[in-house]
């Protein structure tokens, strides 16, 4: 019956194989969305962190994610997905319980705050490659879709639940929360997670590869860079756009919670209906025309700074988001072989991680030298980059006969 009401949401039938890993994901993300929406309020209220102390928190959280993210997606290949994913979200959530002991220890939470983002870097790159390993490659893009559907799901879950933990400022309660859920979660992984795909005694040395390896591949690096700038419009909408809306354009911040239910609303109504809608451009296409859809809306914020404008802004760019998601994640998946999946769609993942640790910094610098119009501008050119970017990218790997370079085949 849950599967059937997912399929009605998702507009698109999902692949039995995928169910008990869409089970785990919405799990962990219940737990961890509320933990990192509001980790940075505890930051402040209860270690006392200035604003420069949460903002260097953030960066090293994000640092310590995209430097995991590469190496736990190569260990998943050699130990498998399941162990990989069930020990990052068991390790994430002995941080998190850590965290409900930590008192107004700063160094302390700083410290357990970058240890839950380490153990998240594994788990979101085994995630993102046991998808690769349990769907042919002409579904990757709706796998892809109807798993961000499902973490949407749990993004808007799991930050109200937190924020009934925390009615009377419990922080103890809010965290023992966290860290029993994430333990559901990593239990799931273990009891219902298999590795039919997992290379039997390891990856051999031959199919063994590094990082260097991993950036001569020139369409793979391609395709890390635009994701890197793709990134960077991602922190603008996520960071910089509710500080705009409350501090700059003067809405009250109930009035940005609304409107920042615009996103994942779309995203769980429409983004299996838009995989299909899409389902016959090419991919080249898809991932050039996304990202500018992503960017340039931020541009008229410059002359429209309404609620009417930022609502016309987070509709185009959602629509934008939902296309680029599938179709990069499903393009970087298709560069590797089922060797070294994990290890190639752990560095994917660490190149939006990188952003991340700066995006935040660029976009609060340019808004004090040149006002949010320069951080719109740079918002705007880094999707345009980003586009072409990507776009390149396909087009080498065409060239070169690799897979991932042509609209995906309809199902049957």
């Amino acid at each position: 019956m849950l599967y059937r009401i997912l399929n009605r949401l998702v507009g698109v039938e999902i692949d039995s194989s995928l169910r008990p890993l869409l089970l785990v994901s919405f799990l962990s993300t219940v737990a961890f969305s509320a933990l990192w929406s509001f980790i940075g309020i505890w930051a402040s209220s209860d270690l006392h962190a200035s604003p420069i102390i949460i903002g260097i928190m953030y960066a090293m959280d994000a640092t310590a994610a995209a430097t995991t993210g590469y190496q736990g997606g190569r260990w998943s290949d050699r130990v498998g997905r399941r162990q990989a994913i069930g020990l990052a979200w068991g390790a994430q959530s002995i941080a998190s319980l850590a965290l409900s002991v930590c008192g107004h220890d700063l160094i302390f939470g700083i410290v357990m705050v970058v240890i839950a983002g380490a153990a998240s870097g594994p788990g979101f790159a085994a995630t993102n490659a046991m998808v690769g390993d349990l769907v042919p490659k002409h579904n990757s893009e709706t796998a892809y879709g109807t798993l961000r559907v499902v973490t949407n799901i749990g993004y808007m879950a799991g930050p109200p639940l937190g924020g009934l933990a925390l009615v009377g400022n419990h922080w103890l309660i809010f965290f023992l929360g966290i860290a029993l859920m994430g333990l559901i979660s990593a239990t799931a992984a273990f009891a219902l997670l298999r590795d039919d795909h997992v290379v039997e005694n390891g990856v051999p040395s031959e199919h063994q590869i590094n990082l260097r390896t991993l950036f001569n591949d020139r369409p793979f690096l391609l395709i890390l860079l635009s994701t890197f700038a793709g990134f960077l419009v991602y922190t603008a909408y996520e960071v910089m756009l509710p500080i705009a809306a409350v501090m700059s354009y003067r809405l009250s911040a109930t009035t940005w919670g609304l409107l920042a239910m615009i996103n994942p609303i779309l995203i769980v109504a429409f983004q299996g209906r838009f995989i299909k809608a899409t389902r016959r451009i090419s991919m080249m296409l898809k991932l050039g025309g996304s990202l500018v859809l992503m960017g340039t809306p931020f541009l008229i914020l410059i002359t429209i700074s309404s609620r009417w404008g930022i609502a016309l802004v987070l509709i185009l760019f959602a629509f934008g988001e939902m296309i680029w998601g599938p179709t990069s994640q499903a393009f970087a998946a298709s560069l590797a072989s089922e060797a070294n999946r994990g290890a190639y769609l752990g560095t994917f993942g660490a190149s939006g991680s990188a952003a991340w640790a700066v995006g935040p910094l660029v976009d609060l610098y340019l808004r004090g030298i040149g006002g949010m119009a320069a951080t719109w501008a740079f918002t705007a050119l880094m999707g345009a980059a980003a586009g072409l970017i990507g776009m390149a990218a396909f087009r080498l790997a065409g060239r070169h006969g690799r897979c991932g370079t042509h609209s995906i085949a309809p199902n049957g």
